[in-house]
């Protein structure tokens, strides 16, 4: 919706006196939905989810990890992505002694009308060494 809909001509007026209005913000039916997904392999060659902002969006109940998870994919953020994997190599290897990750890799993950498409973000590993 638009005012060029409702007014006809008069969306002129609005323009020249700067009162229009874009209501597409209140528009529920999204093109697309974007998320970020972090999957890891074990050092036994397993594969684990370690995050799915999808599935579980409570636990990022911070603004910052918010913002951090939308941007992440962005290429001036390439350190800051490998960073975030070695975070989650840390926390994931501290919590998880029985099954540690040998690599993390961060996806963000698109998903329109027809397809659902996954772009790797970064993947590192979390050794210097495999096992």
């Amino acid at each position: 919706l638009n005012n060029n809909n409702f007014l006809g001509n008069g969306h002129l007026v609005l323009k020249l006196l700067n009162l229009g209005q874009r209501w597409h913000m209140y528009d529920h039916s999204p093109r697309s939905a974007q998320w970020i997904n972090i999957e890891g392999q074990t050092t036994k060659k397993d594969a684990v989810t370690i995050y799915d902002s999808q599935l579980n969006p409570h636990k990022i109940n911070f603004i910052k990890w918010e913002k951090l998870f939308t941007r992440i994919s962005l290429p001036a953020m390439g350190k800051l992505a490998q960073q975030t994997a070695l975070y989650y190599c840390r926390e994931w290897n501290r919590s998880h002694p029985e099954m540690q990750l040998w690599q993390v890799s961060i996806f963000k993950m698109e998903k329109n009308e027809t397809q659902l498409r996954k772009t790797s973000v970064v993947s590192t590993q979390c050794f210097s060494k495999p096992f």
